[in-house]
């Protein structure tokens, strides 16, 4: 009522795509975000589906018929990454509501919290060491002996290796935590890469030496299959390697180790409660308590 429809009209005209606010949206993500491959991931999955619809007109039930394709976890975390997208538009004028405040989070599965035993990772190297590619063998063995993350390990470069210094490291730049990061590696590791074929600039090589290796997809599933594992992935590895430095050198060593933000992260994803050892640790305090040494009636 008393509006300008003209103005109006013009006004709409003007409001972006989801398509185009996203081409505007991706280098804040870039720049800005610790995650940023998950978070693009995302808005491809979005703009796939509803690119050329303005985002004044975007519904809640649009994005809820895309999150009605996903698993839980996943239509969550599609939720939380595209959430800011909207936020972005809201700033700019170009909405007023955010339509992803009205979907629901949905209940998650438990989280993962597989390890490998001994026996497990034994079998694990025994049939990295088989693999033909000695680039992937190198880097199954790299997750393995770090902790590292995939993405960090494949995008990791010759320039940032020093092998003989008195703590031989790997300078990693890009990282999660959006900062340059040193990992140490064992001396085993470091006769690995001592013997690796330098080709191109990244530690990993690829098909492409220019540009870091995509996955590791085709030989940890050679692996797998060969170590007689299933539902084992690659993070596996650093849950491993994370519970593994605990152990040996309890918890704030292992976030350390694991370049966790905080040592909360590491006992709350990596380290669950292992009945076991927590067994283990009740019985041995019951051993150095003065119990009576005659039967209890």
């Amino acid at each position: 009522m008393g509006g300008d429809p003209a103005a109006e009209k013009k006004q709409r005209r003007d409001v972006p795509t989801v398509k185009k606010w996203a081409a505007t949206y991706r280098p804040q993500v870039l720049k800005f975000s610790k995650s940023p491959r998950n978070i693009l991931r995302y808005l491809d999955m979005m703009e796939a589906a509803i690119g050329n619809t303005r985002i004044c007109d975007v519904k809640p039930r649009d994005l809820e018929a895309i999150r009605a394709k996903l698993t839980p976890t996943t239509a969550n975390r599609f939720r939380q990454a595209v959430s800011p997208f909207f936020k972005a538009a809201i700033a700019e004028g170009f909405i007023t509501v955010n339509p992803t405040t009205s979907l629901r989070k949905y209940d998650e599965n438990e989280p993962r919290e597989r390890v490998f035993t001994d026996g497990e990772l034994g079998k694990i190297f025994e049939a990295a060491n088989r693999l033909a590619d000695p680039h992937a063998r190198a880097a199954i063995l790299f997750l393995a002996a770090t902790g590292c993350r995939l993405s960090e390990a494949l995008n990791a470069k010759w320039s940032d290796v020093d092998l003989d210094g008195p703590l031989p490291l790997v300078t990693l730049h890009r990282t999660k935590a959006k900062r340059s990061q040193k990992i140490f590696l064992p001396a085993d590791l470091v006769k690995v890469l001592r013997t690796l074929p330098r080709i191109g600039s990244f530690i990993v090589a690829g098909k492409n030496p220019a540009r870091p290796r995509r996955d590791l997809k085709r030989p940890w599933t050679k692996v797998c299959q060969d170590a007689g594992l299933q539902n084992a992935n690659l993070h596996d590895l650093r849950r491993t390697f994370t519970r593994l430095a605990a152990r040996i050198a309890g918890v704030h060593l292992a976030s350390r180790a694991a370049r966790h933000s905080t040592v909360t992260v590491t006992e709350k994803h990596y380290l669950p409660e292992d009945a076991q050892a927590t067994a283990a640790v009740v019985e041995k305090v019951g051993r150095v308590l003065p119990f009576s040494k005659e039967k209890i009636a």
